[in-house]
């Protein structure tokens, strides 16, 4: 027979349950993926404590993605993936944990990030393919300047030196970790042009990399 739920069920594979959990009783659940042993739950939707339209579901219990009520996103979650160690989340949203990221994000088990410049529009999708990003969706612009109509893919700043914190933009920030790290030798996200010293020719490669990596 019927059975009823609110917006979330399961499949044991000979009958259906309900997964009666009232953090999901919002407009609806978009998107489900698994994270490092949890299912990440996205949508629309009042969420636990401090993480609305994102959530983890043990199975049990449904919580923040983080372990401090990180995670909760000021728009609908409608994409997830993921891709390593990374969680890719896409939707509606501008912020997400307070940190400003323009509708598409990751979180990297500690930390949420902006990828890039972000979209002008939702993303509705997100997967893979010749070893990059790509990700669908409503938007006609990327990064802030790139058009794009409704399909991009992102480069990984890993191909962007100058990005020393990794954060998809090269700003102030990259400039500030070259000179906390100045004169130091060896190995260091901070040598931009990897001669192993943090100097002078660090700083300029930083300046002259300045803005967005390419989507």
């Amino acid at each position: 027979g019927a059975v009823q739920t609110i917006r979330m069920a399961r499949w044991n594979g000979s009958a259906w349950s309900a997964v009666n959990n009232t953090v999901f009783n919002g407009a609806g659940v978009y998107a489900l993926e698994i994270y490092d042993g949890r299912l990440i739950v996205g949508g629309q939707f009042p969420g636990p404590a401090n993480s609305p339209n994102i959530a983890a579901f043990n199975g049990s219990t449904v919580t923040s993605i983080g372990p401090f009520g990180q995670g909760g996103a000021n728009g609908a979650v409608r994409s997830l993936k993921t891709i390593g160690d990374r969680l890719y989340v896409g939707g509606d949203f501008t912020m997400i944990d307070g940190v400003p990221a323009q509708r598409i994000a990751y979180w990297d088990g500690d930390t949420w990030h902006a990828v890039g410049g972000g979209t002008d529009s939702t993303v509705y999708a997100i997967d893979t393919f010749n070893d990059q990003l790509q990700i669908g969706g409503l938007f006609n612009i990327v990064n802030g300047a790139t058009p794009a109509p409704k399909w991009a893919h992102f480069e990984e700043c890993s191909l962007c030196p100058a990005d020393v914190d990794d954060n998809g933009i090269v700003n102030i920030l990259d400039l500030l970790l070259v000179v906390s790290n100045w004169g130091q030798n060896g190995i260091n996200p901070a040598d931009v042009n990897g001669d192993s010293t943090v100097n002078i020719l660090d700083l300029l490669a930083v300046v002259a990399a300045w803005g967005a990596c390419p989507l």
